[in-house]
């Protein structure tokens, strides 16, 4: 399967967000060169602040279903969640989520889906797998935050949101959390 040219742009909107800058200087026959320009950090990063640790050694069997347009990102995602023992179903877009979903007979306890995907979006994906299956639980996740429908999630206390770039740690702090949350409200 050929690449649909998404990936640059991903780089750029993340890029920006971080308050840098990046230049692609092409030539036939010598190639491409790429400089990324990122703002000078003065601080160190205080992770440990608001930051809840996840158990190194849990594991964990629930069943999450991965929607992810970006294969590296589709690919790292699935191999921290199957790190910590989930069954992970991944899809490429929303359109084979709900193929695998229609055809995976057992539960799924959480989707986790980016926003912005061809074919067929993360929040349409939501409403149509939710349709069938009420319980599953949903993780929005995305690096478009000048999108206004991804901005309105963000800023929605109800929805489990994941800004990309994420790191493998608040990807299983938050299914963590997300998981929990669905224990006490059907225990």
């Amino acid at each position: 399967m050929k690449g649909i040219g998404l990936g640059l742009p991903t780089v750029y909107g993340i890029i920006k967000q971080s308050g840098g800058d990046i230049w692609v200087e092409s030539a036939p026959g010598q190639g491409t060169t790429v400089k990324v320009y990122l703002p000078a950090v003065q601080q160190e990063l205080d992770v440990g602040a608001d930051a809840q640790s996840v158990d190194e050694s849990r594991t964990d069997t629930r069943t999450i279903l991965l929607a992810e347009d970006e294969p590296a990102v589709l690919k790292l995602a699935a191999r921290v969640l199957r790190s910590r023992g989930y069954n992970v179903l991944q899809a490429r877009d929303g359109v084979e989520a709900l193929e695998i979903q229609q055809a995976h007979p057992g539960h799924i306890d959480v989707l986790i889906t980016d926003v912005i995907m061809p074919r067929l979006g993360g929040a349409e994906l939501a409403e149509r797998l939710l349709r069938s299956r009420p319980d599953t639980r949903v993780i929005y996740m995305s690096g478009y935050t000048d999108n206004t429908t991804v901005r309105d999630m963000m800023a929605n206390k109800d929805m489990a949101f994941l800004r990309k770039p994420f790191t493998p740690q608040a990807l299983l702090q938050l299914a963590h959390r997300v998981l929990n949350e669905e224990q006490r409200r059907t225990a």
